[in-house]
């Protein structure tokens, strides 16, 4: 696939075989979809990762993580990546789980609302579990 080069940061597909562990911890044993999955890595070492889901031409970007100093401009060019990608594949709406817990996703957050997109704040909760536990019910 092409890379995006932004500043030192090239952004790609996530390939089987890169070290995400220390981004994602909870998607470790996962097999990822390299088609949903986007990592922004310098020098060969991946600094920031973006995973998302796709079903009716909606697009959910479920988790975003970076390493602490990743370089300036690393999540915009891994946005802009991810986002190319989802159109080609038709898709029309972007939507995102964020937290204020997680820096990455507050500035997603505000990118969101410069391009004119909407916030909602919700209180409640949003939960997963892997269908084997669910099957303990």
């Amino acid at each position: 696939m092409s890379t995006l080069v932004q500043e030192d940061v090239q952004i790609r597909s996530y390939e089987k075989g890169d070290i995400i562990a220390h981004l994602l911890p909870e998607y470790a044993n996962l097999q990822l979809d390299p088609s949903l999955c986007w990592v922004a890595d310098v020098d060969g070492a991946v600094m920031g990762t973006l995973v998302a889901t796709y079903g009716s031409q909606t697009a959910c970007l479920i988790r975003i993580a970076s390493v602490p100093g990743a370089p300036h401009g690393w999540l915009l060019a891994l946005l802009r990546r991810a986002i190319s990608d989802l159109k080609g594949r038709g898709c029309v709406v972007l939507m995102a789980c964020l937290t204020a817990a997680r820096p990455e996703e507050l500035k997603l957050a505000r990118l969101l609302q410069r391009a004119g997109g909407q916030l909602a704040s919700i209180s409640g909760f949003v939960g997963a579990i892997t269908t084997e536990q669910a099957g303990r019910w």
